[in-house]
């Protein structure tokens, strides 16, 4: 079976302040990234200057995935995933129509850029850089598609900038009939999950005053390039805390991985098997984060948040044998994180008096009134398999080699990311407390 893994944010709105001429940058300098961004149509234009647009993204990315991690932790106990690349690219559009105090929490919630243009050129950057890679070993996606009610006219530079995200710009009937709307947004969904990700946006999801919906889908398959040997999984204990435990499915390996030992935590990076087509080779690998302690995911957790590095390359990995023991699992999450955006401050956008979204369209003041977002992850020998959807909702007003291996048994609470290292992003994260 090839691993899986999908996920999309959809943001809808309601019912724009002109944006920046479009333009064509060249691609910075040893940058994992190749810079494909269209041009503005009416305004073609080259710049000599290289601003690192990719790292921007990459860097906008994980800022935002650990302020979001940081209140999800403290509001859903036990599993948890979500997807910081699909929330980012989604609400990258949605700032793309943010203007005054509105853009501002973006910037101070989000951690945002203020400078929306090369932001914008980075994120469509980063989806051309996954779209490249499709063949029998890995292929990944991204895509966005943007939703519109009939009668609503978008300002043509926001319009301009949506295509440029967008596969497809789609005219959908939210006034009249806005269960059909709704039941056209979900099949896109499905499809592009491969069925994974179904019903993302709820019955009353959408309804008469919703305008716009902003939806963007991450897929990837993908095998570990080392497997596990079926043979070698058994039922062994997992410790869910000092005097609770239960029996997992455990997959064993031994193998030369990349690892990290920490005072309190250690870490093992699982690379999946790369593209046979060396031009558009990529690094995408799992790690998995385990504290030393039974009990030590929540301060792990902290020292995460206040910590990114945690999650990057700043550690020196030392490469060796590792004995590795890591158990099955599969996590589903389901989030509205409407109600949390407000606690992080983004107050005035889910106001209908007082966001600004005139970037979208002058017809009209939207607003975003929920966010949803599904995830889905499955890992076994072969790989793993993931999904995750996310939708907005806006709507107008009304080292050195051991000489014997490292062993690392996954026996107690642990963390995880995957990450396309080409880039630095972080595509999925989360926390397995209990293994299902």
């Amino acid at each position: 079976m090839l691993s899986k893994i999908t996920s999309l944010l959809i943001i809808t709105l309601l019912s724009a302040s002109s944006l920046s001429a479009f333009v064509k940058y060249k691609p910075p300098p040893g940058s994992g990234c190749i810079l494909k961004v269209p041009q503005h149509p009416s305004k073609p234009t080259v710049i000599d200057q290289e601003p690192p647009v990719c790292d921007l993204a990459v860097d906008t990315n994980n800022d935002a995935a650990l302020a979001l991690y940081q209140q999800l932790r403290e509001t859903q106990p036990g599993n948890l995933l979500f997807s910081p690349y699909s929330f980012t690219a989604a609400m990258a559009m949605a700032y793309g129509g943010a203007r005054g105090d509105t853009e501002v929490e973006f910037i101070d919630v989000l951690h945002f850029p203020e400078d929306q243009e090369d932001f914008h050129f980075g994120m469509q950057d980063l989806q051309s850089h996954f779209n490249v890679l499709n063949n029998d070993a890995l292929s990944l996606y991204s895509g966005n598609s943007v939703w519109v009610e009939d009668t609503l006219a978008l300002n043509p530079d926001f319009e301009s900038l949506m295509k440029s995200y967008g596969e497809a710009l789609e005219h959908v009937d939210f006034i009249s009939d806005s269960e059909n709307a709704r039941q056209k947004i979900n099949a896109w969904v499905e499809e592009k999950t491969h069925d994974r990700i179904k019903d993302l946006v709820p019955k009353g999801g959408v309804d008469t005053l919703t305008r716009l919906v902003l939806v963007n889908a991450l897929y990837m398959k993908a095998q570990w390039a080392a497997q596990f040997k079926k043979q070698h999984t058994k039922a062994e204990v997992f410790h869910l805390s000092e005097d609770n435990e239960t029996i997992v499915q455990m997959m064993h390996i031994m193998k030369r991985f990349p690892y990290y030992v920490a005072d309190n935590y250690a870490a093992v990076e699982l690379p999946y098997r790369p593209t046979d087509d060396a031009d558009n080779e990529t690094a995408l690998v799992m790690r998995i984060y385990l504290p030393h302690a039974i009990t030590g995911l929540n301060a792990l957790e902290k020292e995460l948040i206040h910590d990114g590095e945690l999650l990057a390359d700043a550690h020196t990995w030392k490469m060796g044998d590792v004995k590795l023991s890591l158990p099955k699992f599969r996590i589903e999450s389901t989030f509205s994180l409407a109600d949390i955006l407000k606690k992080m401050g983004m107050t005035n956008a889910f106001n209908e008096h007082s966001a600004d979204f005139s970037g979208m369209t002058d017809q009209e003041s939207l607003h975003i009134s929920n966010v949803f977002q599904k995830t889905f992850v499955d890992v076994d020998e072969e790989g793993t398999e993931a999904a995750a959807a996310t939708a907005v909702i806006m709507m107008t007003r009304t080292a050195l080699i051991p000489k014997t291996p490292y062993e690392l048994t996954v026996d107690h609470p642990f963390l995880f990311t995957i990450v396309d290292k080409t880039s630095g992003t972080i595509l999925f994260m989360g926390r397995v407390e209990k293994p299902q």
